[in-house]
């Protein structure tokens, strides 16, 4: 085991030159393309969702478990095209899809809570925090009028009828007032007569004027709030790309590339380098080795080493 770690320790050390190399050449890249990359911005902003009051008695964790659902509906309904188009309109984003929109806008709910976070990614840090406060406003006012919307019809037949019946209370009232003090049993009984249908109409009036006040409370409660808890603001600091992080990624990778070459190098590399893989290889002894020396410093010329160098440790090895 020692051996092996040692061998491989060897060839770590033989090739450290090419792992750095790797390594630098790896980080640098990493660190070139982050710097040439385009900053991406986050805007974010928090969002307190509330559920509509209910005429029930409900327990407050009933109540929180509906909230949180609502709040995961209006996450998704944040980023739907409807929504979307008229942000686009209100800043003027005519360059820009409605889907091109929605993909820079993300939307998560805080775990056990009723908040919401709206995120924004935009290349322009003040236009990540405008659309990032824009959008629930945009948002919020749609789904009043959505909510509106359910009882309209409810409330315009009622404001008809009670129109009508005014006009017949009126009516009525004018009848009785041009009979004035009955002067016979005729008249008194036209009076009376009269008298009890402008009752009626009365009554009828106030059961109209209940229902329609019932419909716009029904209405009131049906809307749920959207609070803006923190608003937006315009971000300093880009998310993407992150140089240093990529720049680490970088030469990690670099380096391991770089050793698993090496490996790989020495693994196709069928030479006998040493004595020990003549044994581990052969099974046979080694009987001398001839030593590794410079050839002649004089270009075309080997030379003979016992001449140049007598004291070499080469010629008494040779």
């Amino acid at each position: 085991m020692e051996n092996e770690l040692k061998k491989y320790g060897m060839i770590l050390w033989h090739w450290a030159w090419l792992i750095v190399l790797g390594t630098v050449l790896a980080a640098a890249a990493a660190f070139i393309s982050s710097r040439l990359t385009t900053p991406v911005y986050a805007a974010s902003t928090t969002l307190l969702v509330n559920e509509a009051p209910s005429g029930g008695k409900t327990t407050d964790y009933a109540s929180i478990l509906t909230s949180e659902r609502l709040a995961r509906t209006y996450s998704e309904m944040m980023t739907k095209r409807p929504v979307m188009d008229e942000v686009r309109a209100e800043l003027n984003l005519t360059d820009t899809s409605s889907e091109a929109l929605a993909r820079r806008v993300s939307v998560d709910l805080v775990r056990d809570t009723q908040l919401v976070v709206l995120q924004v990614e935009h290349e322009d840090p003040a236009l990540a925090a405008a659309l990032a406060n824009a959008i629930p406003v945009v948002f919020s006012r749609q789904n009043a009028e959505l909510q509106a919307n359910r009882y309209s019809d409810s409330k315009a037949n009622l404001t008809k009828e009670i129109d009508a019946i005014r006009n017949q209370i009126a009516e009525k009232q004018n009848e009785i007032n041009a009979i004035g003090t009955p002067a016979n049993a005729a008249k008194e009984a036209e009076l009376s007569r009269l008298q009890s249908e402008l009752t009626q109409l009365r009554q009828s009036s106030a059961y109209l004027l209940q229902s329609f006040e019932n419909i716009r409370l029904a209405e009131a409660q049906s809307t749920s709030n959207i609070v803006m808890v923190e608003e937006a603001e315009v971000p300093t600091v880009p998310v993407r790309p992150r140089t240093l992080q990529n720049t680490l990624l970088g030469a990690v990778v670099g380096l391991l590339l770089s050793v698993g070459v090496v490996f790989l190098i020495e693994y196709l590399d069928d030479r006998v380098r040493s004595p020990e893989q003549i044994d581990r290889l052969l099974k046979l002894p080694v009987v001398g080795l001839i030593a590794r020396f410079n050839g002649s410093p004089v270009p075309g010329r080997a030379g003979l080493i016992a001449v140049r160098e007598p004291r070499s440790p080469v010629v008494g090895s040779s």
